[in-house]
């Protein structure tokens, strides 16, 4: 069993308490008053963070996120997660959350379906994660040593609406693929695509025809 999967099994099996409670799954926390320690579950630091914590001030509350599956009794184990583990997460993509839009998903059978970023084309691809026998992303050398050039780290996922709205503005290309090993049907995507249509100026829909622009108001659910 992974770290990861550790990690997940502690998180279900306290899952109604924190539902009850409202704070982020992985931290326990409604404010900014956490560490990192928390986050890697080291029962000895959370202790002193608790005794330090008790002193000071409350913090203001950090944003949160949800799951598809949140606040729906079809599935008992949805995800809340607040901003900052996000932000300590980027790197490893233990939380499922597209870079693009920011939804998040509990798991692979969540409402939204993410795609992974991954370092080959799919000619040449390597596998998904899990087939590559990878707990993280960071065990990726394009993860490690070339994060993104203005500082921000690479995209690890994002959802396949997303990935369709890459295939809208580029005449109907398909950027995702499957992994390549048998029986496999995760979707990848190539980083280097992700990462150029992450950071491009906002496209001129004004310049676009009129039965184009009515697809994409169509598909990004808009309304006369």
């Amino acid at each position: 069993m992974t770290l990861h999967e550790n990690l997940e099994r502690k998180r279900r099996q306290n899952i109604a308490a924190l539902n009850e409670s409202g704070v982020c799954h992985l931290c326990e926390c409604t404010s900014g008053s956490r560490s990192h320690h928390r986050f890697i579950g080291n029962d000895e630091n959370i202790n002193q963070e608790e005794s330090d914590d008790a002193s000071d001030p409350p913090s203001e509350e950090v944003p949160m996120r949800s799951c598809m599956c949140y606040g729906n009794s079809s599935w008992p184990y949805p995800l809340k997660v607040c901003e900052m583990c996000i932000a300590d997460d980027l790197t490893t993509g233990r939380i499922r959350s597209c870079a693009i839009c920011d939804v998040v998903a509990c798991d692979e059978n969540c409402g939204v379906e993410l795609v992974e970023a991954t370092d080959h084309d799919a000619w040449n691809n390597a596998g998904c994660l899990e087939c590559r026998g990878m707990e993280s992303f960071s065990e990726m050398e394009l993860f490690r040593r070339r994060p993104n050039p203005n500082g921000i780290p690479r995209a690890t996922r994002i959802c396949t609406n997303c990935v369709e709205l890459f295939s809208l503005f580029s005449f109907g290309m398909k950027y995702q693929f499957t992994c390549r090993y048998f029986k496999c049907n995760n979707l990848l995507v190539p980083s280097h695509v992700v990462e150029l249509k992450r950071f491009l100026k906002p496209f001129p829909l004004s310049l676009l025809p009129e039965e184009l622009m009515d697809d994409i108001v169509d598909f990004l659910g808009g309304k006369d």
